[in-house]
Formats: C-alpha cells, sequence, structure tokens
C-alpha cells in the first residue's frame, strides 16, 4: 500500500522577554487580492519582526496600536465570567511566544518565535461597541460552520457582543449582497451541516469597496475564514484599514484541511480528511487481499505536505509502505 505523506514539525511553547526593535512595516499597501496572488509567497506588508540578544527574532503580527497607539483598553469581560474567572492564570501574559522550532543546542541561537494566542488582560472593544461580521471564502473545508458557530457563540456568551452579521457569498457578499443576522439560536445546529451557511466564491475581491462597506457599516471587527488566497487579500484589507485609519480588527482564520500551516498543532477539517482517508485504504486494502499478488496504492491530497497520508497510515495498521515526496522534506 502506497501513500504520499511527509512527517510533521512539532512546536511548544516558551517565554521570552527580550529588549525589542521594531522594523516598521512597508507603507503603501497593494492595490487588490489579485495582485498579492500573483505573488503568493509574499504578503501586502513586510514582516512585523522584533530583534533581541542571541539570535532572539518574534515575527509579530500588526495590531491596531500600529497606527493607533493612542488606543484606551478595557478589562477583559471573561475576568466576570463564572465559566474563566475560577481558573487562575487564564489569561495570555503578553510576552508569551510559540517559538518555531523545539529541538536546539547549547549554543544555537534562539531562533523564530510567534506570538502566543489566547485571552489578554486587557482589550480595545468594549461588548455594546462591536459590530461583527463573518465571512467564509474559497473552496469547502469541513468545519466552516463549526467555526462560524463557535465565533458566534463565543462573541455573545463569553463577550456579550450582540451585534454578529455573516456576509454572504465570500468577498463579493460585502457589496453585492444582503448580511445575514447570526445569533446563538440561529447557528445552534449548523455544525451538522456540511459547506457553509454563508456561501462562499472565489475571488471577487475588491479592496475599496470591501473597506468602504466595512466603514458604511460600523462594522469593526471582521473575521474571515479561508486558504491562502483569503488570507492574502485580508491582508490587503488590513492595509487599507490602516491608511483609513479604522479602528477595526481584521482576523484571519487558516482553512486547510492539509495541517500544514507553522505553529498551529492542528487545522480544523484534518481530523475529518483522515478519517475520509482511512475508508479509501480500508476500501484499497479488501480489493489488494481478494486480487492474487494484489496490490493497492492510494494516493492522497496534501499539496506539499503529507500530513493526512501520514495519520491515516498509523490510524489504518494495514499500510505496508508510506511514500512522501523527498522535496518536501527539510
Amino acid at each position: 500500500m502506497e501513500s504520499v505523506g511527509v512527517a510533521p514539525a512539532p512546536a511548544a511553547v516558551a517565554v521570552a522577554e527580550q529588549k525589542m526593535k521594531l522594523l516598521e512595516p512597508r507603507k503603501e499597501p497593494l492595490a487588490s487580492a489579485a495582485a498579492a496572488a500573483k505573488a503568493p509567497c509574499k504578503w501586502a506588508m513586510k514582516k512585523k519582526l522584533v530583534g533581541g540578544d542571541a539570535g532572539y527574532v518574534l515575527e509579530d503580527v500588526p495590531h491596531l496600536t500600529d497606527y493607533m497607539p493612542e488606543l484606551p483598553t478595557y478589562p477583559n469581560p471573561l475576568q466576570d465570567n463564572p465559566a474563566y474567572s475560577v481558573v487562575k492564570q487564564y489569561f495570555v501574559n503578553t510576552d508569551d511566544t510559540v517559538t518555531q522550532k523545539i529541538v536546539v543546542r547549547k549554543n544555537s541561537a534562539r531562533g523564530t518565535h510567534f506570538r502566543r494566542a489566547g485571552p489578554r488582560q486587557r482589550v480595545y472593544f468594549q461588548p455594546d461597541e462591536v459590530n461583527a461580521a463573518i465571512v467564509t471564502c474559497g473552496g469547502l473545508c469541513p468545519g466552516l460552520n463549526t467555526v462560524i458557530r463557535e465565533l458566534v457563540c463565543g462573541l455573545y456568551d463569553m463577550y456579550g457582543v450582540t451585534s454578529v452579521v455573516g456576509i454572504e457569498g465570500g468577498y463579493k457578499g460585502f457589496y453585492s449582497r444582503n448580511t445575514v443576522t447570526l445569533t446563538p439560536k440561529s447557528v445552534n445546529d449548523i455544525h451538522k451541516r456540511g459547506g457553509t451557511i454563508l456561501g462562499t466564491s472565489r475571488g471577487g475581491h475588491d479592496t475599496a469597496k470591501i473597506v468602504d462597506s466595512l466603514q458604511d457599516r460600523g462594522i469593526n471587527q471582521v473575521y474571515i475564514i479561508g486558504g491562502d488566497g483569503t488570507q492574502q487579500g485580508a491582508s490587503v484589507i488590513y492595509e487599507e484599514v490602516r491608511r483609513r485609519g479604522l479602528k477595526c480588527a481584521v482576523v484571519g482564520v487558516p482553512k486547510t484541511i492539509d495541517n500544514d500551516i507553522a505553529v498551529i498543532d492542528k487545522s480544523f477539517g484534518f481530523d475529518t480528511a483522515v478519517e475520509e482517508a482511512q475508508r479509501a485504504i480500508n476500501a484499497a486494502h479488501v480489493e489488494a487481499e481478494s486480487a492474487e499478488n494484489g496490490i493497492g496504492v492510494v494516493k492522497l491530497m496534501g499539496r506539499n505536505s503529507g500530513f493526512i497520508a501520514m495519520y491515516a497510515t498509523l490510524a489504518s495498521r494495514d499500510v505496508v509502505c508510506c511514500y512522501h515526496p523527498i522535496s518536501s522534506l527539510h
């Protein structure tokens, strides 16, 4: 039995406090997501890097305070939530980071780190001022409705946000379609359905029209669920929001079943993909055993990685050989 796969790169959490020097991001934004798509390895802005001693580098994320340094902060509503207030040290420290590589030697450089995700003690929006929007773009992926549901329920039940809308039909829905109001009741059972209740599409990205729509509707938090191209589009939207000086948070939720996103332990949709892959392997195994000298070959998707193949191989126990592309190994 053959399938295509590579081994994963594990990640661990480390706390780092270093003297920092901020490198200014590039001033000029790209005109559109289409321009960003022509250079798939380049984002709309230069990486926000923070350097320190012994080779320490923090690859930071863009933030509202980059262009609105005097923005006031407020206590996180979670501290008054009985489900979370009893948990000691629940909030993530601002200096907490995730290291890109956990295997280091005594004299090796500190390496690259990323800002650790999680709730902070101080937030930049009060619940009653938030108008949030959620959009799904690109191809379908198992779990899209679950992500929508958890975003809505999290905003309502954990942070007290009561104004959440869904943008229908992908990026073009910002300026060509109506929005749909999302509440915990309306999304209660959508995780049991396939696809996305908001609909999706490829392309349709017009940066000026999208940001005009955000500004006109008073949307100050937008959650964009999609893959590589979609996230490049989100970066372009952020650049335009920054250029206009709007208090609007642009949040990218990466969508891939391949599980090939650095630092993230597991992307949504991956488990479902592995389950389906096992069914294909089981079917090939039955056919191979039913024929004299039979060989079953299963080729699995995974783009430039083979996590689906590898995990399906480990789970099925019927695979004799897991073949993976040498070019993808590092």
